[in-house]
């Protein structure tokens, strides 16, 4: 007996800024599970998410999924892809149909219609390229905000568009590289999305919330409001900044600085370390230019008050544009796993936020409780929550036509 569609095993291949994560695993609809995980830091060929060397990109592609039970000697090698760099954007488009003859009964014939002539209005700039189009919210007749219109009547039914890209040059590039891996894109993801199904919850996305995804070269900070994903941006500051002043404040190279940050870094308050001494570099087994760690938490205390200042004046400015009064506050991505960090943003800033972590679905502690995870995660969350809330209404009804095919097909076909 095969399987239930429900229960198709999932490879999902997230290229982050500083890592490529391969999750398997079912989505489901109700609570998706994720099976196994398997990690690449620092991938030859990348460089914040983007190809720079195809062939060594291409070959730290197989290296991953060589590591995989589904992939490695497979002849079904086909990846789900979600993509997390500082070429990301997000777009809004509506539009609408008027029915001359009189009400129709909405059929999914005419929302199929009514997304295809948004699609084909949208304009986005030629050197964009769409990863994916989710419809946010439709418009019967005068009432907005309508989620779904299946089996009203309509004189004038619209549409309201999320439609997610990236940088066309870019996005080929990486084609290139899955191509070279021998990998079988069925479905691209922008981390915008993803990480916002990880970590929201549902009245934090009605009553406002933004984002704060600090990656390793970028900041996406991304607005929810009245249940809708109001605006994302991309702030070019990320924890390299950071990372780059330790570097700069202690005369060493920013590799040293990397390996001291994530060794020795934290945000705690009133810690106390004594004469313990660290060393800002090691070569072949050897410690070098030892340091007081007290010394050095104060220095880094003073460098993080500098760095994360900027990203919330930058975030506070983005949500002002935009009017959303006394949003939730919601950090997650690599940035802040740095030890202390909320104490330290209420302590130094009196600022209130949680950590965004994923939720809502079966997986290993360490992924659930890791917050550069949550784009990957995110991702079976989208699955299944595209077929319970919008598959129904966009596909054929019967139970095998409302199965993940007919999201990949959605996809695929619209863009």
């Amino acid at each position: 007996m095969s399987a239930a569609p429900d229960q198709e095993m999932l490879s999902i291949l997230y290229v982050g800024a500083r890592k490529l994560m391969l999750l398997e695993g079912h989505a489901g609809t109700a609570e998706p599970k994720v099976l196994r995980c398997e990690r690449l830091e620092n991938p030859e060929g990348f460089e914040g998410g983007l190809v720079t060397h195809l062939e060594k990109a291409a070959r730290s592609l197989e290296i991953l999924c060589g590591k995989s039970a589904t992939l490695a000697g497979s002849g079904d090698r086909s990846v789900i892809v979600v993509f997390g760099n500082a070429k990301l954007r997000s777009h809004s488009f509506s539009s609408s149909e008027y029915y001359r003859g009189g009400a129709k009964t909405v059929t999914g014939a005419e929302i199929r219609s009514v997304i295809e002539q948004t699609q084909s209005v949208a304009t986005l700039p030629l050197t964009e390229h769409v990863l994916q189009a989710v419809p946010e919210s439709f418009l019967v007749n005068d009432m907005p905000q309508i989620r779904n219109p299946l089996g009203l009547e309509a004189t004038r039914l619209g549409v309201t568009l999320k439609i997610f890209s990236m940088n066309y040059q870019d996005y080929k590039n990486l084609a290139k590289a899955f191509d070279a891996a021998e990998l079988t894109v069925t479905t691209c993801f922008s981390k915008t999305w993803t990480v916002s199904e990880a970590v929201l919850h549902p009245v934090e996305k009605k009553e406002g919330a933004v984002i704060i995804d600090i990656a390793d070269d970028a900041t996406e900070l991304i607005l929810w409001r009245e249940g809708e994903l109001a605006a994302s941006r991309v702030i070019p500051t990320g924890a390299r900044a950071l990372t780059e002043k330790i570097a700069a404040a202690w005369g060493i190279g920013y590799h040293d600085a990397v390996r001291v940050k994530e060794a020795y870094a934290a945000l705690k308050i009133q810690v106390q370390f004594g004469d313990e001494l660290i060393p800002l570099i090691e070569r072949n087994g050897r410690e070098s230019h030892p340091v007081k760690r007290q010394d050095f938490q104060q220095k880094m205390a003073e460098l993080a008050a500098e760095w994360l200042g900027a990203l919330l004046a930058s975030c506070d400015e983005f949500v002002g544009e935009y009017k959303v009064p006394h949003p939730h506050h919601i950090f997650t991505g690599g940035g802040t796993r740095i030890d202390g960090f909320l104490e330290f943003l209420q302590s130094r800033f009196s600022r209130d936020g949680r950590m965004g972590l994923a939720h809502g679905l079966e997986a290993p502690t360490e992924l659930m409780s890791d917050p550069s995870a949550t784009a990957a995660l995110g991702t079976f969350r989208c699955l299944a929550a595209y077929e319970r809330e919008v598959g129904r209404f966009l596909a054929p009804s019967g139970f095998f036509e409302r199965s993940l095919a007919s999201v990949r097909s959605w996809f695929s076909n619209y863009f």
